[in-house]
Formats: structure tokens, sequence, C-alpha cells
């Protein structure tokens, strides 16, 4: 596997990224607890990601970062700390009750 891999893997295109410290650290992890190279672990990743992209509705993606304004974030600090009474609806799905309209 030695020179045939270093021969193969230098004719390949090569790209960069800037990453989050975090997700650096988790790279590192998982390719040395799987013994697999970093490129292959990020290829992997992207792959599932297109594929998933292509075949899954838009509305099944959410942000793995949100970035509110200070007054947002206030509000969601608020509803955390305070949060609404339940409605009826709200309480109906939790409990179980089926859906009258449906």
């Amino acid at each position: 596997m030695g020179d045939d891999m270093k021969q193969t893997t230098s004719k390949l295109p090569q790209i960069s990224a800037h990453v989050s410290e975090g997700t650096k650290w988790k790279l590192d992890r998982v390719s040395k607890m799987r013994g697999m190279r970093k490129a292959f672990v990020l290829e992997q990743a992207l792959l599932y990601h297109f594929r998933a992209l292509e075949e899954l509705p838009e509305e099944a993606f959410l942000p793995p970062r949100l970035v509110v304004s200070q007054e947002s974030f206030e509000k969601v600090v608020e509803w955390v700390e305070n949060p609404p009474s339940p409605t009826i609806a709200m309480q109906e799905l939790m409990d179980g009750v089926p859906d009258k309209s449906a």
C-alpha cells in the first residue's frame, strides 16, 4: 500500500478549508480512533452530505450553527428561563390525544 498509495493520492486534487477548533478536534479524534486517514474521513463526510442534499427535501436540513442578534439571544434566554404555558393543542399532542381535525 505504501508507494502505490502515495502515487495515487499525490495525483488527486487537494482542497483546504478553515474549520473551527472543535471540528478539527473531532476529525483528529475520529481518524485516530478508527485508524483512517483524515482525507478519507473528510471525503466520505462530503459524499454523504452531497448525497443527502440530493435525496432529502430542503426542510430536512438545519444549520449546525445559528447566529443571532443580542436582542434575539435575550428573548431566547427569557423564554428558557420563563417558558410560556403550554397551549391546549400542545398538551393534547404531548398526551397523545388524536388530532380531531385530521
